[in-house]
């Protein structure tokens, strides 16, 4: 199966899950929040796909086969950011609007979108310089894993997942709920775990992986961590 059925395959299973955790939630269809989350995620999703087919066809097909050969310890962090978390964050943000009425949106919205859009900027910047950008921890020895060190890996380490920091900060603005807030709190967390461990995996397992180190500092957060 190409990498593009199956990414196909994914988004079809995807979208329903995210839609009917928000309108499950919600217990009504007229809700704009629902939508046009799951819409941007789609848009972000599809620029990403889009990119890897243009630059590097061959990392779609290796993100088509992400399990094989994954670190263990990787699978369920992987399940909790990509599908659990934001099912979480619809349904939240759901119940939030059947008990607190319909949502407005306001500068706080389009403020959550700039940092969706901020996310997903990031993300595509760490697609381009990365053709190892795999969607599960695997050292790709098959394919001659390389340190990418170039674009945004000049800044911190990791800017993959500073891209997936931003655009879940940005879930619950986009969402205009309160309550979404919580389990994306635990995302978040989950982003910052994924890091360490896989800092912590390539600097016992990648050649380069320690002069890199010493030329780009930060794992996750300029200046900070």
């Amino acid at each position: 199966m190409s990498a593009g059925i199956k990414g196909i395959l994914k988004s079809a299973v995807t979208v329903p899950l995210l839609l009917g955790s928000y309108y499950g939630g919600a217990g009504r269809l007229d809700l704009w929040p629902g939508y046009a989350y799951v819409a941007f995620l789609i848009a972000g999703g599809s620029s990403a796909y889009w990119l890897m087919k243009r630059s590097s066809p061959d990392l779609l097909e290796e993100r088509a086969a992400a399990g094989q050969g994954a670190k263990r310890w990787d699978i369920p962090l992987v399940l909790w950011i990509s599908i659990l978390g934001p099912m979480c964050t619809c349904a939240a943000a759901g119940l939030d609007a059947r008990f607190h009425g319909t949502p407005a949106a306001d500068w706080t919205t389009l403020s959550g979108y700039a940092l969706g859009l901020a996310g997903i900027a990031v993300t595509l910047a760490a697609i381009a310089a990365n053709r190892f950008f795999s969607a599960v921890m695997r050292i790709q020895t098959d394919r001659g894993h390389a340190v990418a060190s170039t674009g945004p890996y000049a800044v911190v380490r990791h800017p993959g997942y500073a891209g997936m920091l931003l655009l879940t900060a940005g879930a619950p603005l986009m969402l205009a709920s309160t309550w979404a807030s919580i389990p994306c709190a635990v995302t978040l967390a989950v982003i910052v775990l994924r890091t360490a461990m896989e800092d912590a995996t390539l600097r016992r397992e990648l050649p380069g992986y320690e002069e890199f180190i010493a030329q780009t500092r930060s794992r996750l957060i300029p200046g900070i961590w």
